[in-house]
């Protein structure tokens, strides 16, 4: 599983260098820290949606 992970970061700094490395590396946790505040965000507001929705109010779950 380690290795699996660890293929794409071994490519890059085989095929291009280290310093490609370390922009792909900061390119990829990039996308981790807007993933993990999107989650964050969708989350919070997962309880409201859903009391909108099982209270027969579509209307309010769609944001309309």
């Amino acid at each position: 599983m380690a290795l699996n992970q660890n293929v794409p970061r071994y490519f890059v700094q085989y095929h291009m260098g280290v310093e490609t490395l370390g922009v792909f590396s900061a390119m990829a946790y990039m996308m981790v820290a807007f993933t993990g505040a999107a989650e964050a965000l969708s989350l919070s507001a997962a309880p409201k949606l859903a009391k909108y929705l099982a209270g027969g109010r579509p209307p309010n779950f769609a944001g309309s």
